[in-house]
């Protein structure tokens, strides 16, 4: 996996991964604890 500097990316472009990063994850894998489903 390459490495990323995120210390030279601007505010909006890391805005814009933290965007792409969530978008890749699949509802199915991602685990909510108990507390977090009462919450939902």
């Amino acid at each position: 996996m390459p490495t990323l500097d995120i210390s030279r990316l601007s505010p909006e472009e890391r805005l814009d991964l933290i965007g792409e990063l969530w978008d890749s994850l699949a509802a199915e894998e991602v685990r909510l604890t108990p507390a977090q489903e009462r919450e939902l």
